[in-house]
């Protein structure tokens, strides 16, 4: 028998022993709850027609403390993906452990099993992967904590075939309550490159209350790597208005020959939402700089978007919810330079079923939809 071959029939036993078991302990008087999701996409194009896919199927176990699970995913109709795993407590250890494997080619995936404890303050947790090739397994090593009202989290990773050091970070956040603003730090080291980069950044400084009617803020982003240092200010203008309240105009600072010096200030695009009611909003946004696009307007290609949003009743007592928008390049002939629609709706259908519909109308293009139905049991 080939070795895929016996690594698949292991994963099919430790879901028998796994379901074995968990029904063993149910009959001992544990509470026992079965759970799942079935979740569909279907996508309908003008060139290729309706392709349903994936089709995904998660199934969860609960007995007590204890969870084993079954995920089964079929691509073009293709049975290429099953998981089986379960998870709980061992004394002061949360453990989990997971086999995944393509039951269509009886091939090996993965194996990944974990555990996490906590020591006083601090949350330990170490992750041991194996995968195919080999060469990509291996273990990483975190702890996380506070110190007073600072929050650090700190990682080492390993290979483990063949066994070697690959990288390592440090990351930590903290408020700095005098200015009502936040601050992080994040050092990463890697066996190749030593210390691969360092990062700080600042979040919604406030440098002027109100200044003509109008709040200034700055989000500070400083880099080092080994190649270079870069320094990205973001200037952000949020006039007092009673209308449009959340309009902003999108500046950055352009760093000189040196961290102390600025060779200029720039405005690169606005942005801002206007609220009609509580269920409906229009929102806007244009970029003056075609490397901002998508910063600006969500997507790399466009320069400017103008769109609605809002909620409707439903049936089942949550909310549905819409999009429209449209997206103008310079790439197009038509009016305005407009070359994309998209809309988007959600509609709960029940109180376990939804149904997500997303389409995209290239004004030189083959239209798109995609439908998502999810059910919940």
């Amino acid at each position: 028998m080939k070795r895929a071959s016996r690594r698949a029939l292991v994963g099919i036993l430790v879901a028998m022993i796994a379901a074995a078991a968990t029904w063993c302990v149910s009959a001992q008087g544990f509470p026992m709850s079965l759970s799942g999701l079935f979740e569909m996409t279907v996508t309908t194009t003008q060139t290729d027609g309706i392709v349903v896919n994936p089709v995904i199927v998660n199934t969860t176990l609960a007995v007590g403390e204890y969870t084993a699970t079954v995920d089964v995913k079929l691509t073009d109709t293709a049975f290429d993906s099953l998981r089986v795993g379960a998870a709980g407590p061992l004394g002061p250890l949360a453990l989990n452990s997971s086999v995944s494997f393509n039951p269509s080619t009886l091939s090996f995936n993965s194996w990944q099993t974990g555990l996490t404890f906590a020591i006083y303050e601090l949350s330990f947790s170490d992750v041991f992967y194996v995968t195919t090739p080999p060469t990509s397994s291996y273990n990483q090593l975190s702890v996380s904590g506070t110190l007073g009202d600072v929050s650090f989290q700190a990682s080492s990773k390993f290979g483990i075939c063949p066994l070697a050091y690959w990288e390592s970070s440090l990351c930590a956040d903290w408020p700095w309550e005098d200015c009502d603003t936040n601050l992080s730090a994040c050092l990463q080291i890697s066996d190749a490159a030593g210390v691969h980069s360092f990062d700080l950044t600042m979040t919604d400084y406030t440098l002027f209350e109100s200044l003509l009617g109008t709040r200034w803020g700055i989000d500070i982003a400083l880099t080092y790597t080994p190649d270079e240092k870069i320094l990205s200010p973001t200037l952000k203008f949020q006039p007092d208005w009673f209308f449009c309240a959340e309009f902003e105009v999108l500046g950055e600072i352009s760093a000189g020959p040196t961290l102390a010096s600025v060779s200029g200030i720039d405005i690169y695009g606005l942005r801002g939402e206007c609220a009609f009611t509580e269920c409906l909003s229009l929102y806007i946004g244009e970029s003056l700089d075609p490397s901002k696009n998508g910063s600006v307007t969500g997507k790399a290609d466009y320069f400017e978007v103008i769109g609605i949003s809002g909620c409707f009743p439903s049936c089942c007592g949550s909310d549905g919810s819409f999009d429209i928008a449209t997206y103008f390049g310079d790439t197009s002939d038509a009016l305005f330079d407009l070359e994309l629609i998209t809309g988007s709706v959600a509609i709960p259908l029940g109180s376990r079923i939804d149904i997500t519909m997303e389409v995209e109308f290239p004004v030189d293009g083959d239209w798109k939809l995609v439908t998502e139905w999810s059910y919940v049991w």
